[in-house]
Parts: C-alpha cells; structure tokens; sequence
C-alpha cells in the first residue's frame, strides 16, 4: 500500500510517499511542485522488492497528485547508466530531454533529464 502525505512545510506543494510492508520501509518518493512543475526528487524500492510493482505504485501516485494539484509537466534525473529505473519511466511515458554532464559523483556520471506531460499538450 502506498500511503503519502503533504509535507509540514508548504504543505500543497510537495510530496513524501511511502511503501511499508510489515512495519518495514521497502520503498520511498519525494516530489516537490516548482511554478506548474513536478519534480520527483528521489526515488528507491529496496532490492529485495525490485520487480513487484512498488515503483509503478509510487510513481503512478505521485504523478496523480501532480495532475489533481495543476502541475503541466513532471520531470526527474537518472543516472546514465540506471537501465532499470529508465525502463520503468518510459513505461509510465516519460522521455529524454535532456542530460546533465557529470551530474552524479561516485562514480562520476551524467544525470539523463526526463519529463512527462501532464496536461495534455505536447
């Protein structure tokens, strides 16, 4: 179950949801709405969880909430070289618009910019 709440500071503004199972934290977002975007700040499900839908419960309600709270557009950053996690946000139909050269430390790596349009437009 992914349960979720407005954050205590600008409480319509951002997003923390979270997916327990037997009192223990297997997967997290966090979002945050910026003018009429939404932009997911971290996301992780847990290893052991990988692969059972979690990630698509999360992202499919935070999305959600970006369109009930009038958000156009939904964009995040990915490392290179996360085939996994880019396979997932294609799936829910995000696209590549962008990188960001030696975004990531440790290993050093580019961030992959991804958006999805809310909204309707293109």
């Amino acid at each position: 179950m992914v349960s979720g709440e407005p954050s205590a500071i600008g409480i319509r503004r951002s997003r923390r949801l979270v997916v327990e199972l037997n009192s223990v934290l297997v997967g997290f977002l966090i979002g945050r709405i910026a003018a009429d975007e939404f932009e997911i700040l971290n996301m992780a499900v847990s290893r052991a969880h990988r692969r059972s839908g979690i990630g698509s419960k999360l992202l499919e309600s935070a999305l959600e909430f970006s369109r009930t709270a009038g958000s156009a557009r939904a964009y995040l950053e990915v490392r290179a070289s996360n085939a996994p996690a880019m396979s997932l946000y294609a799936r829910h139909g995000f696209t590549e618009c962008g990188r960001r050269a030696l975004y990531y430390r440790d290993p050093v790596e580019d961030a992959v910019l991804l958006s999805i349009c809310l909204d309707g437009t293109a």
